[in-house]
């Protein structure tokens, strides 16, 4: 049996919390290297090239973590999925979409054939994304430049299922190295794939998840001459979920938005997408017009497309960028073309493949969000009433980011980097709100919350407080603001909606 002993799994997912710290690190700097925050500075070409092998290597860090936080999750049975009805050829394309610039760069053209236009099935349209492009990834790695490899859809209404077959014509696997294939952390030991980098964790998570939607996955494979991988889907999952819809939650501080596409339909999707998660839209179907809609109105945020009747939506984003009026809108382009990396060397905030999902959708909106800049026209705390910040988190990271930006718009900051510093500091500084770590060394953020509502000290005991957390677990919220807190964040936190809600609470 290649599965992880159970207890093991529970192990990896326990252990998982320990990893928090780096995901957000890395989430973080990721991002970071290609936002705006960077355009206010000059950078040498050393120093650009420096920003980009940070940027690259911490998103393979994170997608290795995220791999192992997978498999040990399936391991003991605490994956999320969001079972629903999904289009299986819109997840196909998405995928084949995203593995284009990948193949590209080996001059490589991957073949799609499908025999239906609409195939349903019930199951989670991230997870199964997740699966085509590990093995589509696999096929373009272990396929020479210019060779053959595609992806092939089959429904079989009258058997109920579906099948999704990954196929190249690339090196092959040996028959003795067959039974290891979905064996995780197992690397096969043929003089061709030791060449070849990775973790040997793809096939397995292909596998369990397959698994999960009740489905099963096939191999099959000639040396020297190619391989196949297919996923066999029932169009009806047998152990599906009710889904668990997204919440508007995460894109609170996105109030609304300027979707500018000139396709009625696109538009239209679109907008009911983000109506869905409480955002409001406007549409503009040209660029003309656009960045004086964009300075008048100023959205959360723009949802930009390239292909514009009068124009590159690349030229509107570069005169967004260039506009001290809206240079702080984040700017998520929308497009069939797969053209990330020009965009966010442009300034875009976020990128989506058409078409996308409504998960995909709101995730771009999330991590916009966090990094948008304020306008400090609007936003800036004005001298006469400065008030005063007290903070407590233990990562310095956090420190760092969320004491500047706060110093920055008119605060006093003060930090504290565990419950005890706080509950000293405290009396000290009679902070007007504080900002409290849930996990930190030595008193939890709960119990600090509990101390500071039972303080002697009257102007403490009722100073406004924000509860923090990098773990959000179901019924953490009630729990932080029945101990006493004002307010619960998730990090990573948006800056915007942080500005936000001090406002409101002061």
């Amino acid at each position: 049996d290649s599965r992880l002993p159970f207890h093991c799994s529970q192990k990896w997912c326990q252990g998982s919390f320990r990893f928090a710290p780096c995901l957000y690190r890395f989430s973080f700097l990721a991002r970071f290297c290609r936002s705006a925050t960077l355009s206010s500075y000059t950078l040498s070409e050393k120093q650009l090239r420096a920003l980009k092998n940070i940027e690259t290597s911490g998103r393979h860090l994170l997608e290795l973590i995220n791999d192992i936080l997978d498999l040990s999750k399936i391991e003991a049975g605490k994956l999320d999925m969001q079972f629903e009805p999904c289009n299986i050829v819109d997840i196909c394309q998405a995928s084949l979409q995203l593995m284009k610039g990948m193949a590209h760069q080996k001059q490589q053209n991957i073949a799609y054939s499908t025999n239906s236009s609409s195939i349903v099935v019930h199951g989670d349209a991230r997870r199964i994304k997740q699966m085509l492009v590990n093995l589509l990834s696999n096929a373009v790695k272990f396929t020479p430049n210019g060779g053959e490899l595609g992806l092939r859809v089959e429904a079989n209404e009258k058997e109920k299922f579906v099948s999704l077959t990954v196929w190249d014509k690339g090196i092959g696997i040996a028959d003795n190295d067959m039974g290891n294939l979905f064996k995780p952390f197992v690397q096969l030991d043929s003089s061709l794939s030791r060449q070849y980098s990775g973790t040997g964790l793809g096939l397995s998570l292909v596998q369990r998840m397959t698994e999960l939607h009740g489905g099963s996955i096939k191999a099959e494979s000639v040396l020297g001459e190619g391989s196949q991988f297919s996923i066999i889907l029932p169009l009806q999952a047998q152990n599906a979920r009710p889904a668990h819809r997204p919440s508007a939650e995460n894109t609170k501080s996105i109030k609304n938005a300027l979707v500018v596409e000139d396709n009625i339909l696109d538009a239209e999707s679109t907008t009911h997408r983000l109506e869905k998660m409480g955002v409001a839209t406007i549409v503009q179907p040209v660029i003309y017009g656009a960045l004086e809609k964009a300075a008048a109105l100023r959205p959360g945020a723009i949802i930009l497309d390239l292909h514009l009747p009068d124009g590159s939506g690349l030229s509107l984003l570069k005169e967004l960028k260039a506009d001290a009026r809206t240079q702080h809108i984040p700017v998520i382009i929308c497009s069939v073309e797969e053209r990330r990396k020009e965009a966010h060397d442009l300034g875009a905030a976020g990128y989506l493949v058409k078409p996308y999902s409504q998960e995909s959708l709101q995730t771009e909106l999330k991590n916009a969000a966090a990094f948008a800049l304020p306008d400090d026209r609007v936003m800036l705390i004005s001298s006469s009433e400065k008030r005063t910040v007290l903070i407590a988190d233990d990562n310095e990271l956090i420190l760092e980011t969320i004491g500047e930006f706060l110093q920055s718009i008119g605060f006093n900051v003060f930090f504290t980097r565990n419950g005890f510093e706080l509950l000293e500091r405290a009396p000290e500084v009679h902070p007007d709100i504080m900002l409290v770590d849930i996990q930190m060394p030595g008193m939890d953020g709960m119990e600090v919350v509990r101390r500071l509502r039972s303080h002697t000290d009257p102007r403490v005991a009722s100073a406004p407080i924000v509860a923090i957390t990098a773990l959000a677990m179901s019924g953490d919220r009630e729990k932080i603001l029945a101990a006493g807190a004002n307010e619960y964040l998730s990090k990573p936190v948006s800056l915007k909606y942080l500005q936000e809600r001090i406002r409101d609470l002061l």
